[in-house]
């Protein structure tokens, strides 16, 4: 990408080849305003940050995707350009506003983060925070095919993993407590004749095993492995049509949503502090160069 120089683009380029190339077309003495070429850039993030930068609204299109807005992020924290994105970012790094689509959520809400992280968002933790209880546990084995995803600080994914695991153990807990109590019921048995067939009425706990096994969540427990917190809360909230209206099933049923609802709700994000503290600490921050080369940039011109 080409770009001619003017004064307020001196802060977009590493300072030293910038004023070399300032010095050069002064020596010249040329009246043509001297121009960087910035081959490695995304041309249309480029685009929009200068054109944000020369005021110039007309080429600024306001229809983004999570990745529009990563390349964006990159290309800013590339050339120190967050100042003049001020109102953009505040935009984009809002938990509720942040494009993700639903066919590909894992990994916009994965870009809804790195852009947070670039564009040095403190609502890092409000988005990660919101995003973690919708995060299946292998999500961070999907984010390693996306691009610049690599860009994010290893920190991040395993604080995240941490508290998808820690959630799911927690919620699985829960669900098997449940199933102790009401096998401490077993003497007990719902009111209520034999049906047609003469069955006679089922014990709670048998009710109940029953409705996690036609929602998949039983003998097997591998759903509180690889299912969200949201998901699995989503599940437990199905089971009441599955069973008979008895007094203890309600109860028990109630108090497992609220603890399963209270578990997810309590799941924290990761704070913008935290990711840069280990950069500053020189820890890895996933980057991987080797990993950028399916960003499919090109070096093109865009005219100023």
């Amino acid at each position: 990408m080409d770009a001619p120089l003017s004064g307020q683009l001196v802060h977009l380029a590493d300072k030293g080849n910038l004023i070399l190339v300032v010095r050069d077309a002064r020596e010249k003495g040329t009246d043509k305003r001297p121009t960087i070429t910035l081959e490695e850039d995304d041309v249309e993030a480029m685009d929009f940050i200068l054109s944000n930068i020369h005021c110039k609204g007309s080429r600024i299109n306001d229809d983004f995707t999570a990745l529009a807005i990563v390349d964006i992020a990159v290309q800013s924290d590339k050339y120190d350009c967050n100042d003049a994105l001020t109102s953009w970012i505040r935009l984009w790094c809002d938990p509720d506003r942040f494009p993700v689509s639903n066919a590909s959520q894992v990994r916009d809400m994965g870009y809804g983060l790195l852009a947070a992280y670039l564009f040095r968002s403190p609502k890092l933790v409000a988005m990660s925070g919101k995003y973690v209880r919708k995060l299946p546990s292998d999500f961070a084995i999907s984010w390693k095919s996306y691009k610049h995803m690599s860009r994010l600080p290893s920190i991040v994914r395993d604080t995240l993993t941490r508290e998808i695991t820690t959630a799911q153990s927690k919620i699985r807990l829960q669900v098997l407590s449940t199933l102790t109590e009401l096998l401490g019921h077993d003497d007990w048995w719902p009111s209520g004749n034999p049906d047609a067939e003469g069955t006679p009425p089922r014990s709670c706990a048998a009710q109940y095993i029953e409705a996690l096994a036609r929602l998949n969540i039983w003998p097997s427990l591998l759903p509180f492995e690889t299912h969200s917190a949201e998901d699995l809360t989503c599940i437990i909230h199905t089971l009441p049509p599955f069973l008979n209206n008895e007094d203890i099933l309600r109860d028990a049923l109630h108090n497992l949503y609220y603890d399963a609802y209270a578990i997810k709700d309590g799941m924290e994000g990761v704070s913008l502090a935290l990711a840069l503290g280990a950069d500053s600490e020189g820890g890895d921050n996933g980057s991987d160069e080797s990993a950028e080369s399916d960003s499919g940039q090109s070096s093109s011109t865009s005219h100023w």
